[in-house]
């Protein structure tokens, strides 16, 4: 059986204050068909630098706040550049390394203006489901509205 799968991102994310310009954590798309794989970025738009502390420094927690995936990454604490972002993908997996089932979940991540700083927690809100329509992508004038077809 065939059907169109597209997922509609509707700029769900939260956003953070730092020195009163923004830093955005998102995903594309924010709603997905199950097994596509999910994209969290952290985009920084302060004048300073932003650090993550290891190199897979996000979390998916289900609505109970479980933590369902979290990967293993390097112990490094990585720098943000100003107008820069860094993104990371989830594959829909839990930490058995099976598919979630359809629902609400949650990327999570802390960043830190400094090194050593203290942790600045930010969270975006994903869906996994059986979508059957949907576009995601930039909706602007130039943007990219990209399509999935799964069969």
């Amino acid at each position: 059986m065939r059907s169109l799968v597209i997922a509609m991102f509707v700029g769900t994310f939260f956003a953070a204050s730092a020195a009163s310009q923004s830093v955005r954590w998102f995903a594309l798309p924010a709603a997905a068909p199950i097994g596509q794989e999910i994209v969290f970025s952290l985009q920084n738009n302060t004048p300073g630098t932003l650090y993550v502390r290891g190199s897979t420094p996000f979390a998916v927690v289900d609505t109970k706040k479980n933590t369902i995936f979290q990967p293993r990454g390097l112990p490094i604490t990585m720098p943000v550049a100003p107008g820069k972002s860094a993104s990371w993908v989830w594959n829909q997996l839990d930490l058995a390394r099976k598919q979630v089932a359809p629902g609400l979940y949650e990327g999570v991540l802390d960043y830190a203006t400094s090194p050593t700083g203290s942790l600045i927690p930010v969270k975006v809100q994903v869906q996994v489901d059986n979508v059957l329509l949907g576009a995601w992508g930039s909706m602007t004038p130039g943007g990219t509205v990209n399509y999935s077809l799964n069969s």
